[in-house]
């Protein structure tokens, strides 16, 4: 096995969507329709119909 200098470290990945989640969660309640709410906040289809369903 070669040793190398390079030291590898753990990302982080994405952060986490918290203000655009409770965001989405009130137009929701404000009687928005999901596309619509995913249009306006730029949020993938996926994760829309994720959230919507109470994914994570």
């Amino acid at each position: 096995m070669l040793d190398s200098p390079r030291k590898w470290q753990k990302g982080t990945g994405a952060l986490p969507m918290v203000e655009t989640r409770n965001k989405y969660a009130q137009l929701m309640r404000q009687g928005i329709s999901n596309a619509e709410a995913r249009r306006t906040l730029n949020i993938n289809r996926r994760t829309g119909m994720r959230w919507w369903h109470g994914g994570q």
